[in-house]
């Protein structure tokens, strides 16, 4: 999948106040997180080859998740960092159309396939020729974001840069 940029703000480790902060946002529900996360995020990307992007866009969960979880905390994330960036935010875009099972409870070639054909483009709300920031709370395997870059891409024109909060090696 061409890339335009990638990065992860910080390095995810088990037991790092990342972690924690990321499981209070996401079970939690304290999402004040979110948004001083996005804040944190926007300001390192600042003066960056990031802010050659046009529109951002956040990974979306399935409309079940998202309504057992009551919300999605990576679009929290994202409408502080487009703020700081002054950048367009399109949660609506694209949705997820495949509804999976934990993916951290699977092998990576596990991933991958339940990834596979995981998203479509709402095509009434893409803008003309974007350069997507795609976003995501943590990176483990990128089956999940290749599967929606992807998607993204089909977009006449398009670019396709990454941004995570974190990165699990």
């Amino acid at each position: 999948m061409p890339l335009e940029e990638a990065c992860s703000i910080f390095y995810f480790e088990a037991d790092s106040l990342l972690q924690r902060l990321v499981y209070e946002l996401k079970f939690k529900k304290q999402q004040q997180i979110g948004y001083w996360l996005g804040i944190l995020a926007g300001q390192k990307l600042l003066q960056t080859p990031y802010e050659q992007c046009t529109a951002l866009v956040s990974l979306p969960l399935h409309p079940k998740r998202q309504r057992q979880r009551g919300y999605n905390q990576v679009h929290l994330f994202c409408r502080a960092l487009a703020a700081t960036l002054s950048m367009p935010y399109t949660p609506s875009v694209i949705r997820r159309i495949k509804n999976t099972r934990q993916l951290s409870l699977n092998t990576t070639k596990d991933r991958f396939h339940e990834m596979d054909q995981a998203f479509e483009m709402n095509s009434s709300s893409v803008p003309y020729m974007p350069h997507w920031l795609l976003v995501d709370d943590i990176i483990t395997t990128g089956a999940t974001l290749q599967s929606c870059g992807h998607t993204l891409l089909e977009t006449p024109g398009s670019k396709l840069s990454i941004v995570t909060l974190g990165c699990r090696m």
